[in-house]
């Protein structure tokens, strides 16, 4: 569940941040998709750790 759950959150980050270069997106999109990289990847490190 935990791995899931940081792979779609990274996925959203990767599909934020080509919403924001490819169509013009606000900048807000930007940064949500940065906060949901970086939740990602605390959910995946832990996840990995067996936390």
């Amino acid at each position: 569940m935990n791995i899931r759950l940081g792979i779609a959150a990274i996925a959203l980050s990767i599909l934020s941040l080509i919403g924001t270069f490819a169509f013009g997106a606000p900048p807000w999109v930007n940064i949500a998709g940065l906060l949901c990289g970086l939740f990602g990847m605390f959910v995946l490190t832990r996840g990995r750790k067996g936390g």
